[in-house]
């Protein structure tokens, strides 16, 4: 859904803009020079590279027709704020944009290529009528592309509370206390981190090291633990995230849910967070 709503909003973007020309652009990992098959791109022409989010990312001059065939035009970058992404897409620079071009695009910041950051959520665990928890993790991300991140984290979770048990007799309530480690990996979706606000989903698996006990007794543990479907030593682990995010220049402060199964229990969390940039992708001018 949010693929449809980001590419709706690209077309949007395009139908009213600036006349774009093909999306057939490769360039050196310098961002020197940029290749164009484009036939109506002329030389001595200015011209923008410009992102699906309609950010420019460099500015050039055509300089050259057949440098790798003949239909291929060479542009001279004068200016790059960020590496040029795969998609995107070469614009025309009228006489009158030469000169405030800055004021007409957006401009694109070099995306980060390692980032740190810290979560904590407010959980309801899914045992019998639902406990509360809180949950903590340390996440660490890698840039694989544009809109992808890998992800792993270290997260602690811990419950306290009672669970309504049967014990044959009849009904009793002792406290489960639950204190959990685990480590996870995997990937994260976003939209262009350059806006102030953007959407971010994670999908991990992993593992977690469960430690729990279920009131004072010795016979509780030994036949009920089970019961609150929590179970000690490791268990799979999966989570699943959705947030909104605020960017503010290398912070990025956000706000969603989690949903995550610790074996066969089923952990909602409010998650409120924070990530810092901690390098950047290279070749980009400041």
């Amino acid at each position: 859904m949010k693929r449809t709503l980001l590419l709706a909003a690209c077309v949007w973007t395009l139908a009213v803009g600036t006349p774009a020309f093909g999306r057939n652009i490769q360039c050196d990992k310098q961002v020197k020079y940029c290749y164009s098959k484009d036939p109506r791109l002329s030389v001595g022409d200015k011209v923008g590279i410009v992102n699906e989010a309609g950010e420019l990312e460099a500015v050039g001059v055509v300089k050259g027709v057949g440098m790798k065939t003949g239909q291929t035009r060479g542009i001279e970058i004068e200016q790059a704020f960020s590496p040029i992404s795969a998609s995107s897409q070469v614009v025309l620079l009228s006489d009158h944009e030469k000169s405030d071009y800055k004021d007409k695009y957006p401009i694109a910041h070099a995306p980060a290529d390692m980032t740190l950051g810290l979560s904590l959520g407010y959980a309801s665990v899914g045992s019998g009528a639902g406990i509360p928890g809180q949950e903590a993790s340390i996440h660490g991300g890698m840039r694989l592309s544009d809109h992808y991140d890998l992800i792993g984290r270290v997260g602690m979770l811990s419950v306290q509370g009672p669970v309504r048990i049967y014990t044959g007799l009849d009904f009793t309530s002792p406290q489960l206390s639950v204190l959990s480690f685990g480590l996870l990996g995997g990937v994260r979706y976003h939209t262009s981190p350059s806006r102030p606000f953007t959407l971010q989903t994670e999908l991990g698996v992993g593992v977690m090291s469960v430690h729990s006990t279920l009131g004072k007794s010795i016979e509780l543990n030994d036949k009920h633990l089970d019961e609150t479907k929590f179970k000690n030593g490791i268990n799979p682990y999966l989570r699943w995230g959705l947030a909104g995010v605020y960017n503010y220049g290398a912070w990025h402060f956000d706000g969603g849910f989690a949903v995550s199964a610790v074996g066969q229990a089923t952990v909602n969390a409010l998650i409120l967070g924070a990530t810092y940039d901690l390098t950047y992708v290279t070749g980009a001018s400041e």
